[in-house]
């Protein structure tokens, strides 16, 4: 499937703007000349390329949170795979920033951490990076 879009800029992630069949936006039943004057720099380009490039601008590495930043996150919505296993603790948010993507959360070590990824990171994966971040070390 092809989609309408604006590139990143300034490592602000891409807009889809509309789902292209035939030069035609879906939605707005415009042609892509149309649409291009109102979205300067208008691209066209298969959803899955765009869906990743905007994962890759949004997401984040584990930053250290306080408990209550922790604690807030946990109350605010239900969370999304709230599970503790292997001396830790994680959950999501329920509420997502984009598509897939939603703030992650993890209490491991006396010590919180959020960071923005997938909604699909598995609980060992997500206590893998966070481990790896407490070390300096980049994640792979």
């Amino acid at each position: 499937m092809k989609v309408f879009y604006t590139a990143s800029v300034n490592g602000a992630a891409p807009k889809i703007i509309d789902i292209s069949v035939n030069g035609i936006g879906m939605h707005s039943h415009e042609h892509r000349n149309e649409l291009a004057k109102r979205y300067p720099g208008l691209e066209e380009g298969e959803a899955d390329f765009v869906r990743e490039q905007i994962e890759n601008c949004l997401r984040t590495e584990p930053a250290p949170c306080t408990e209550d930043e922790w604690t807030e996150a946990l109350e605010c919505l239900p969370p999304l795979a709230w599970i503790r296993r292997g001396g830790g603790e994680s959950f999501k948010m329920s509420e997502r920033i984009s598509g897939r993507m939603t703030r992650i959360y993890v209490r491991f070590d006396k010590r919180c951490w959020s960071f923005v990824d997938t909604d699909d990171l598995t609980h060992f994966d997500i206590m893998h990076r966070v481990k790896f971040a407490d070390q300096g070390e980049p994640v792979v």
